[in-house]
């Protein structure tokens, strides 16, 4: 049971679960494939290693946008991109 205790909002809730993610669910939102996660659980390393090294990698797509916005100018599509600097 939980409850809430803000003051205009009181309720209660039943039967409400909280379930921890798997490592290989850590991974897939970190962008890995299915295929490295099967090799990564086949070579022995524990579940507390596994959350921890997903926890400590970057979502490549998602730095990969980042960067681009960072440094390619869009601003003129009918010339092609333009690589901008940070000086």
């Amino acid at each position: 049971m939980t409850s809430s205790a803000y003051a205009d909002n009181n309720f209660l809730v039943k039967d409400f679960r909280i379930r921890k993610l798997t490592p290989r669910e850590c991974f897939r939102l970190m962008d890995v494939a299915d295929s490295d996660i099967d090799k990564i659980q086949q070579a022995g390393i524990s579940k507390t290693q596994q959350y921890k090294l997903a926890g400590n990698s970057i979502v490549v797509s998602c730095l990969y946008h980042v960067f681009r916005k960072m440094f390619i100018d869009h601003s003129n599509e009918q010339k092609g991109y333009v690589q901008l600097s940070l000086f």
